[in-house]
């Protein structure tokens, strides 16, 4: 995730934002909800959690005064969604530096508090079990990591021991691949088999990092 620096511009904050003092640090309402992601990633992470994150401007919405920002999160601990502040304004407000009263949606829901139930978030996380999860035939799996280069996709779509599941499908819960078989595909086209049986991973699909998982 890119981090962009705060500008010093001194304007009325629009929508529900409070109103800020002269000379008080403004940013956009993307530069706000910018910040307000890290800071939910940040809480995720004291928690234990390994964290991926995307920015998805596609996801975007401004309408009927409302904007919503398209980010998609997963972690070594459940599957990958997309995660979507919401500011309740214009889209072309300046809010005060660390401004945070932003609804959340999470995977096309709505939310109240995310990560945390009204903390600091860690404890959502905090020594969180491994993921349990098993092969299309019952194999027990554990989890070895996210595909989120094309050098880990290299790495891991070559290796006919490991399973990738992806969590973009709209199969709930979606299943694990075997690289080594080339009958197992996804169904959304995110993981599909090239003419010679290879596992390939579509590049309109790098932003959901697919889960890797090795034999327990």
């Amino acid at each position: 995730m890119n981090t962009r620096g705060l500008s010093t511009m001194g304007a009325a904050v629009g929508g529900d934002g409070a109103g800020a003092g002269a000379g008080a640090a403004m940013v956009t309402v993307q530069e706000a909800a910018e910040a307000f992601v890290e800071r939910e990633v940040a809480a995720m992470r004291r928690g234990g959690c390994q964290v991926w994150v995307s920015r998805c401007p596609e996801q975007d919405v401004h309408r009927d005064g409302r904007s919503t920002f398209g980010y998609w999160i997963a972690t070594d601990d459940g599957l990958g969604a997309l995660f979507e502040p919401l500011y309740r304004g214009s889209p072309g407000d300046l809010l005060p530096a660390g401004y945070d009263d932003f609804g959340l949606y999470v995977g096309g829901g709505k939310v109240d508090e995310y990560p945390s139930d009204g903390s600091d978030g860690s404890d959502r996380h905090a020594d969180h079990p491994p993921l349990a999860v098993t092969a299309q035939d019952g194999t027990p799996l554990r989890f070895a990591g996210r595909i989120d280069s094309p050098q880990s996709a290299d790495e891991w779509l070559s290796r006919p021991d490991a399973y990738v599941r992806c969590d973009h499908c709209m199969i709930h819960p979606p299943s694990a691949l075997r690289v080594g078989d080339p009958e197992e595909e996804c169904d959304c086209g995110a993981l599909e088999r090239d003419e010679d049986g290879r596992l390939t991973w579509g590049e309109e699909y790098r932003y959901t990092f697919p889960t890797v998982f090795l034999p327990a």
